[in-house]
């Protein structure tokens, strides 16, 4: 991910393709190590809500759009239900760690490299 300030963030991350991976993404995973990630990829560009049901730690949720560039970001607490809209069109969603994605601004570019 290239930042705004020229610094870069890097991933490694699981892909949810599927419904059943959608909805599943990290519920009742106990931890999730530094820059690790679930990358949520949809098949269409749409304005999305995450909750944290049965998600056992805080994350940021990064909405990406088809330009690959953030959209937004949300800030997801343990448990809860509470929608966290994506408030523009997204395609791709990425969970990671709160403490490392909680810098990451709207604009900022997404690139994805497969290995």
């Amino acid at each position: 991910m290239k930042r705004t300030d020229g610094s870069s963030l890097s991933f490694r991350v699981g892909i949810a393709d599927t419904t059943p991976l959608h909805r599943k993404g990290l519920m009742e995973c106990p931890t999730l190590p530094n820059s690790r990630g679930l990358l949520f990829i949809f098949s269409d560009l749409q304005e999305r809500s995450f909750w944290m049901h049965h998600t056992k730690m805080p994350l940021a949720i990064v909405y990406i759009g088809d330009d690959m560039k953030v959209v937004s970001v949300q800030r997801g607490e343990p448990d809860s239900e509470r929608s966290l809209p994506s408030k523009r069109p997204a395609r791709y969603v990425l969970e990671v760690n709160w403490l490392e994605g909680s810098g990451i601004k709207p604009g900022e570019l997404v690139k994805i490299s497969f290995d």
